[in-house]
């Protein structure tokens, strides 16, 4: 039996991945956001690394 660590990805990284995800989809935090169904806010706190 093999047991699976879960994926563990530290905040810095997230930020990273979330932007580039976003400029990869031609979108601006707005749109983004919207696209999520989250705040505007909320998708600069998570792409800058705050409250993730």
């Amino acid at each position: 039996m093999t047991i699976k660590k879960p994926l563990i990805i530290n905040q810095p990284e997230v930020g990273k991945l979330i932007r580039e995800l976003r400029i990869c989809t031609a979108l601006t935090q707005e749109q983004f956001a919207a696209t999520l169904g989250v705040t505007y806010p909320t998708a600069n706190r998570w792409e800058n690394g705050h409250d993730i």
